[in-house]
């Protein structure tokens, strides 16, 4: 004893009320304790954890209440995140809540965000859709992801729309433009049809129709004529690009035969209008029916 006081125990330690705690010194093993006392781990209380904590089972369970939050002070306010119940369900939000963020509302899940580097890979499966949109499908929306054994995207709905198919990509409906397409950039068409009998000296225009000039490229021109002629004869057939031949046809038509109907393209070398002209010379006069061309013009 130390002053009438024992330095140490070999067993347990009651301290009554009346005692001087101030005057006792001495060691206790924590199983000797009896009654409530702290955790083991005196660094983990009722009110904070500071050393870390392994769950091996059992889990965290929240029961209509609680959370677990880092720089969010609530479900989606603030910059970080939180997991638990907020507002009558269970919830989860990351990020900042005003631009940049994955929520779970308790009901759905929503991303707002920009993904910056990885992307998102569909492997053989999944895909991104407005709500009711599947490839194809008749609702308005779009679909890009997997279908059927491609990948594929449709927007618009089931009379005007962008679909690519895995292999092509087809257009339906009308296209407007409005300066966001490179203007003259689209191929163009002049046609011309006549179908009365008309008895033509060596060297008339048949038919005949324009192309379109264009502000660049070196477009191509494309130029389709058909002609019915009115008896069975030999009949030689030019077609001129203004003043220069670009194809001669020969043939011998026979009663009861189809119209002569052929399709040539045609490169001028440069962006100026030109006019595409079938001429009949045979030698002599010669009649036909039922004459067409179409001249169009591919601009880029």
């Amino acid at each position: 004893t130390a002053g009438g006081v024992p330095s140490a125990w070999a067993g347990p330690v009651t301290i009554a009320a009346s005692s001087d705690a101030s005057t006792v010194s001495a060691s206790v093993d924590y199983a000797d304790v009896t009654g409530t006392k702290p955790p083991a781990n005196a660094d983990n209380t009722v009110g904070a954890i500071n050393t870390g904590t392994t769950v091996t089972s059992g889990g965290i369970t929240f029961s209509a209440g609680g959370a677990i939050k880092g720089g969010q002070t609530d479900y989606n306010t603030g910059t970080g995140w939180f997991l638990g119940y907020s507002g009558g369900a269970y919830k989860f939000s990351i990020g900042d809540s005003s631009s940049n963020y994955l929520r779970w509302t308790g009901s759905s899940l929503e991303l707002n965000a920009t993904i910056s580097a990885g992307g998102l890979t569909f492997s053989s499966g999944g895909a991104i859709s407005s709500s009711g949109k599947s490839y194809g499908g008749a609702t308005a929306g779009v679909f890009l992801g997997y279908s059927g054994d491609a990948y594929k995207f449709d927007v618009g709905n089931s009379t005007n729309y962008i679909r690519w198919d895995g292999s092509s990509l087809t257009v339906g409906g009308s296209i407007i433009a409005t300066g966001n397409i490179v203007s003259d950039s689209i191929s163009k068409v002049n046609s011309s049809y006549a179908e009365n009998s008309t008895s033509f000296s060596n060297g008339d225009t048949i038919i005949s129709a324009a192309s379109h000039a264009s502000t660049s490229g070196n477009p191509t021109v494309v130029i389709d004529f058909c002609v019915m002629p009115a008896a069975n004869t030999t009949h030689t057939l030019k077609l001129y690009r203004d003043s220069t031949v670009i194809g001669t046809f020969s043939f011998t038509y026979l009663a009861g035969g189809a119209p002569f109907a052929f399709t040539v393209s045609d490169a001028p070398g440069d962006t100026s209008a030109h006019t595409y002209a079938l001429k009949q010379e045979s030698g002599g006069s010669r009649s036909f029916t039922n004459r067409s061309i179409v001249v169009a013009t591919h601009k880029r």
